[in-house]
């Protein structure tokens, strides 16, 4: 089943992106993500890309397991999209670029609801990045309030 317009919507106009990962002896850990695109709805593959700056969070992603949350910063609309990672590569030009334009979009809303200056939330943006591919399996509602942790219609393959 393809993505809503709504994720998709929340995951690619400069929300707040977070990756989750897990050790192989369960231990989680997170980093931020900086930017995410739709690669192929009907087989719900994502691509996004996130800082490579923690060794940790980095080698999970070998577990088989990731988890990647959007939260738009005006409202704090939050969706969470958990499956297997299918390719873990160094970012292309174009994805640096949609990191920096999504980053920047994120900045500036941050900026706009919170009052912080966007000099200082550039100082978040990772030394080093790398692209994901995932393969989405179940989709969440994360927005804050009694229907956080609810399925998505429609959100898990089977």
């Amino acid at each position: 089943m393809a993505f809503a317009t709504e994720l998709v919507m929340i995951l690619e106009t400069g929300a707040g992106l977070v990756v989750g990962t897990v050790s192989a002896d369960g231990e989680p850990r997170a980093d931020r993500a900086w930017a995410a695109s739709v690669v192929d709805a009907d087989t719900r593959r994502l691509r996004f890309v996130m800082s490579a700056d923690d060794p940790a969070v980095v080698e999970n992603l070998q577990s088989g397991a990731v988890s990647l949350t959007g939260a738009e910063a005006s409202t704090y609309q939050s969706v969470q999209l958990k499956g297997r990672p299918l390719v873990v590569e160094a970012p292309t030009a174009a994805d640096v670029e949609l990191a920096r334009l999504q980053s920047e979009t994120f900045f500036d809303a941050v900026h706009r609801s919170d009052g912080n200056p966007v000099e200082f939330l550039r100082r978040m943006l990772p030394h080093r990045m790398l692209a994901v591919e995932m393969i989405v399996e179940e989709t969440f509602d994360q927005t804050p309030g009694p229907s956080a942790g609810t399925a998505l219609a429609g959100a898990t393959d089977g």
